[in-house]
């Protein structure tokens, strides 16, 4: 997949990344493609799908064989008269023989659909590693969320003290404090908020997964690179490899296979059979006659009449042109989400650098209130509103960092990703 690390990217890993750092975690790290590859072993759906192929498989094998000879024995003693002695057999092998090149039809055909259910089994695993990589990303920025606004909440309950102090030694008023107070318990509830959704996101994780990692596990806080290609190259690498689209394509050639097999069953198979017969006469007044052997050829041929497979040609027929009619659409469908997702994700990612910069500039400018206000040089409503601005900067960073990534993720899905079609 094309990607590039840019300086947006850079910045944000490293302000956001420091909180886990210093958090001093000791388990080996959960990344995306650990999560993938849980995902790929023990989510239950793509367990039972990997059946399809093997279903398949068995159908090509069958499909190479012949149909089976028949042995017809058959006979006669006496007569209508009732005369002693006359009796007849014959022992006849007959073996169908396949027309038109029926058994190589018939062989493409299912040979065809083990590579279509192989298409789809690549669509349905993709599909889950999109969904794993969604969930894996919400948790990750949820939880850098909830470091970023921990670290609000001690600042808050610094200016707390501090207000608390001066309130005793008769510098502010009591409205300080309850000021103090609330600012303290708006960030609690932020990032309550935030760890709420880290946890539902863990929890959708484990579920995308199809079990929950052996160890205990953190994530590596590492977002995706917010940088995309071009409209042009991007929609190029969609249409080369987008699992759903192999999988249409090769439901294409799987219906056209199909409508061959059944044209060539428009004539039946010619039926050749050998075998010996055996008999003898008894003529009333003779002596008994010798036995008559003979050697008994068949050969059948069925008129076709009335039946020709005009029913199913006409349906394989109406399934190939059904296939290629979903494929054109599935081309336009996915052109179209790509075209929406990579307009999303650049106003995002414009939105994204001025409030990290606001973010930035917020953290510096509380850090100087603080200072400022414990020195008495700064005045306390003020220093409130300085901290209430970086509370609502913060939130709102953190709320558009989650929907950029997201929303690179969707690019990168919709470009066969999140690995560039590697899955």
């Amino acid at each position: 997949m094309w990607v590039k690390m840019d300086t947006l990217v850079a910045c944000a890993a490293a302000v956001l990344v420091g909180g886990l750092i210093s958090a001093g975690y000791a388990h080996a790290a959960l990344n995306l493609r650990g999560a993938e590859e849980i995902a790929l072993q023990m989510n239950p759906v793509l367990r039972a799908d990997r059946y399809t192929v093997a279903r398949a498989r068995g159908r090509v094998q069958q499909a190479r064989l012949w149909p089976n000879p028949h042995l017809t024995a058959s006979g006669t003693i006496g007569s209508a008269l009732g005369t002693p002695g006359e009796y007849s057999a014959q022992v006849l092998l007959t073996q169908a023989i396949p027309l038109t090149a029926r058994i190589a039809r018939r062989t493409d055909a299912a040979e065809m659909e083990v590579l279509w259910r192989k298409a789809q089994f690549a669509s349905r695993r993709w599909r889950v590693t999109a969904a794993v990589a969604r969930a894996y990303y919400r948790v990750v920025v949820a939880h850098l969320a909830t470091h970023r606004m921990t670290r609000l909440v001690r600042a808050d309950r610094r200016l707390l003290a501090l207000s608390r102090q001066r309130y005793k030694a008769a510098q502010v008023s009591l409205l300080t404090v309850n000021s103090a107070e609330l600012l303290l318990a708006s960030a609690q509830l932020t990032r309550s908020q935030w760890s709420a959704r880290e946890q539902r996101a863990r929890t959708t994780l484990v579920a995308r997964m199809g079990r929950a990692p052996s160890k205990p596990w953190h994530l590596t806080a590492i977002l995706p690179t917010l940088q995309v290609p071009p409209w042009s190259i991007a929609q190029k690498l969609a249409f080369q490899d987008r699992p759903d689209l192999v999988a249409a394509r090769w439901q294409v050639a799987y219906t056209r296979a199909t409508h061959r097999y059944e044209r060539a069953r428009r004539l039946g198979a010619v039926t050749v059979g050998a075998g010996v017969a055996v008999g003898r006469q008894v003529l009333q007044g003779l002596p008994p006659q010798p036995l008559d052997r003979a050697l008994a050829l068949s050969l059948s041929v069925p008129l076709p009449f009335w039946n020709r497979h005009q029913g199913d040609r006409e349906r394989t027929q109406a399934q190939w042109q059904q296939a290629q009619a979903r494929r054109r659409a599935l081309h336009w469908q996915v052109a179209h989400q790509l075209k929406q997702d990579l307009l999303t994700f650049n106003a995002l990612k414009g939105r994204l650098g001025p409030y990290q910069k606001l973010s930035l500039q917020a953290r510096q400018t509380t850090h100087l209130a603080l200072q400022g206000f414990a020195l008495g040089q700064v005045r306390t409503a003020t220093t409130i509103n300085i901290f209430t601005a970086e509370l609502r900067i913060n939130d709102a960073y953190l709320r558009t960092l989650k929907r950029t990534v997201l929303a690179r993720i969707a690019v990168a899905v919709d470009m066969g990703g999140p690995h560039g079609g590697q899955l």
